[in-house]
């Protein structure tokens, strides 16, 4: 955002944000379950705001369409919570009850035959807006989720918008639909995100994934283990890659303050 207000030889630009990763979990023997987790960025032109969007596809073989259910973190081992979707997370501010029910609205509505079904909802609290759909792919079904957060002006700590990530109170997410279009007198982060388009950056993400072609595109990494567990993980690095797995909240990963991207 230095750069947006100051010019450009102050902060870095939005493309030296992004970042790709890619992590394969073994639950046993013939059973995997695959996460490729980007974020890219955008700054919205009417309303200057940094807004970061980031996906996250979930993909397993098309007859274990079970292992994309969230069950309740009362059920779940301590290796479970650290495999996708148990821990893909909204925001600091979710309650896991509701993650649950709309994830698993989205797997139920395929199971019962409805074509690539999907549910908008947000934040309450600081107006993280997220989408959650269903598709297949060769042999695969791929659980999709993007969202996007605004992350305000970003020149000091106390903007009001980022003053909103920081703080941890619980609130409730909401359905979504229908409240970002783009003429919006206060349009969402969603609606003021202006690079391409959802449906592009999925594309691309779920090409990584076909026949594992990350292997051959990314770096493997070693990152250091939760609980003696850590899954076999490849990345797209650029120049600021630990900063950006934090900021964009990829699993496993610990708080990083944002305004670190200005320095």
């Amino acid at each position: 955002m230095m750069r947006f207000s100051h010019g450009p030889e102050y902060g870095i630009g939005t493309e030296d944000i992004s970042y790709t990763e890619v992590q394969v979990h073994s639950l046993q023997p013939g059973t995997q379950v695959s996460l490729i987790s980007s974020i890219d960025a955008d700054i919205c032109s009417t309303n200057p705001n940094l807004i970061l969007r980031v996906q996250q596809i979930i993909s397993v073989d098309r007859h274990k369409r079970y292992l994309l259910y969230r069950c309740p973190p009362t059920r779940r081992s301590i290796k479970r919570s650290m495999i996708p979707p148990h821990n893909i997370t909204i925001c600091e501010h979710q309650d896991d009850s509701d993650i649950d029910d709309w994830f698993n609205q989205v797997v139920k509505a395929h199971r019962a035959g409805e074509k690539k079904p999907s549910v908008s909802f947000g934040c309450g609290h600081c107006d993280t807006e997220a989408l959650v759909e269903i598709l297949e792919f060769e042999h695969q079904l791929a659980l999709v989720m993007t969202k996007w957060i605004g992350l305000g002006a970003g020149l000091t700590p106390e903007d009001p918008q980022w003053r909103k990530h920081c703080d941890w109170k619980s609130s409730t997410m909401r359905c979504t639909k229908g409240e970002y279009a783009g003429d919006s007198a206060k349009a969402s982060a969603r609606a003021c995100f202006e690079r391409a388009s959802t449906e592009s950056l999925r594309s691309r993400n779920i090409a990584f994934l076909k026949d594992q072609h990350f292997k051959k595109c990314m770096t493997q990494n070693t990152f250091l283990s939760f609980g003696h567990y850590a899954p076999d993980t490849w990345s797209l690095r650029n120049k600021y890659p630990r900063v950006i797995r934090s900021v964009g909240r990829i699993p496993d990963s610990s708080s990083f303050c944002t305004y670190c991207l200005d320095k």
